[in-house]
């Protein structure tokens, strides 16, 4: 039989806030060539879930996920942050592109749409 470990929440304070700096394992994993990188934030108590974060197409952990991360961390929760392939602190080329297979879709209907007179 399994004990479940609730989330800790603060009690009557504010939400713990996250500093840059915090304690976070820093992982590694091959894709495709690639080493995609990113930070295991772990509590201090098991844990009843895991986390797992990525940002949007432009940004890396630094810019604001690693904040959130440190929160979810601090109400108990495992985190696992990780930066897209090509972005941030992950290999990958070309830099800065989510699938080189989407940008050439977008070449492709751009200069359609161009040829038809936006039509």
């Amino acid at each position: 039989m399994s004990t479940a470990h609730p989330v800790a929440r603060p009690s009557d304070r504010q939400i713990p806030s996250a500093s840059p700096t915090s304690d976070y394992r820093a992982v590694e994993v091959s894709s495709d060539g690639a080493v995609v990188r990113g930070r295991l934030y772990i509590p201090d108590h098991p844990a009843p879930a895991v986390v797992v974060m990525a940002h949007g197409f432009s940004a890396t952990i630094p810019m604001v996920m690693d904040r959130y991360a440190e929160s979810f961390r601090d109400w108990g929760l495992v985190v696992l942050a990780f930066d897209h392939r090509s972005h941030g602190s992950s290999d990958g080329e070309p830099r800065g592109e989510i699938n080189p297979w989407v940008r050439q879709c977008v070449r492709i209907r751009r200069s359609r749409w161009r040829s038809t007179g936006g039509h």
